[in-house]
C-alpha cells in the first residue's frame, strides 16, 4: 500500500491560525511500530485521548508541534465543532457511490470541499449541523436504502485531516454551508425513535 503523498511540514503559526476557528490535535504523518510491536497507523492520533484532546490553546498547541513538527492536522468532527464531512474516496467508490454523489451534486458542489492527501481523487465535502443534531458516523454507508462502497461519513466521535493546510489546493474555497435538509438523515441519531421489540 502506497503512503499518502504528501507536502512540506506545516508551520505551527498555520496551525495556530486554524485553531482560532476549530480546535485541532496532532496526528500521525505515517504508519509507525510501537513498543509493544502493535502498528499505529497514519493519519491516528499523537494524543493519548485521541480528538478528545484538540484544543483552541496556543501553548499546548505549539507543544504538540514542538514535539512532532511533522504532524498531519486533525480537527474532530461531530458535537465538538458542528462539523460533518461526506468523505469520498475514488478508488474505493462503487457505482452506487458515483450515482449519489451525482444525484447530489448541487448540494456537495455548494459547500466546501477538501481534496483528500495522496493524489485519489478523494474529496472531503464539510457541512454545518446546529447544536442537537448528531449525524451518526460510518463506513461505506446506507444512504437512500443502497449501501454505497466508498462514501464515509464523518461525525459523532470521529474527525478528519485538515487537508487544505497539507497540500496545494487551488482556488477559493466554498464557505461552510448548513447541511441540507434530507441530504444523509438516515445518518441522524437525533431523530431516532427508541428502539422497540421486534414482532415476528
Amino acid at each position: 500500500m502506497t503512503k499518502p503523498d504528501l507536502t512540506a511540514v506545516v508551520p505551527v503559526e498555520r496551525v495556530l491560525d486554524l485553531a482560532k476557528t476549530v480546535p485541532v490535535f496532532p496526528c500521525r504523518r505515517a504508519d509507525e511500530t510501537a513498543e509493544d510491536g502493535r502498528v499505529l497507523r497514519a493519519k491516528s492520533p499523537l494524543t493519548k485521548n485521541g480528538f478528545r484532546d484538540a484544543t483552541q490553546d496556543e501553548q499546548q498547541i505549539r507543544r504538540w508541534w514542538a514535539a512532532n513538527p511533522a504532524a498531519l492536522v486533525g480537527v474532530p468532527t461531530g458535537s465538538l465543532t458542528h462539523l460533518v464531512a461526506i468523505d469520498y474516496d475514488h478508488r474505493s467508490a462503487s457505482p452506487a457511490a458515483e450515482e449519489w454523489l451525482v444525484e447530489h451534486s448541487t448540494e456537495l458542489a455548494g459547500t466546501r470541499v477538501h481534496q483528500t492527501g495522496g493524489g485519489s481523487g478523494g474529496r472531503h465535502y464539510l457541512f454545518s449541523v446546529p447544536a442537537g443534531v448528531k449525524i451518526r458516523g460510518g463506513v461505506s454507508v446506507t444512504l437512500g436504502k443502497v449501501k454505497r462502497q466508498g462514501i464515509d461519513i464523518r461525525a459523532e466521535g470521529g474527525y478528519i485531516i485538515w487537508w487544505p493546510l497539507h497540500h496545494g489546493q487551488g482556488g477559493p474555497m466554498n464557505e461552510l454551508q448548513p447541511l441540507p435538509a434530507g441530504l444523509i438523515d438516515e445518518r441522524r441519531m437525533d431523530l431516532e425513535l427508541p428502539a422497540r421489540s421486534e414482532e415476528h
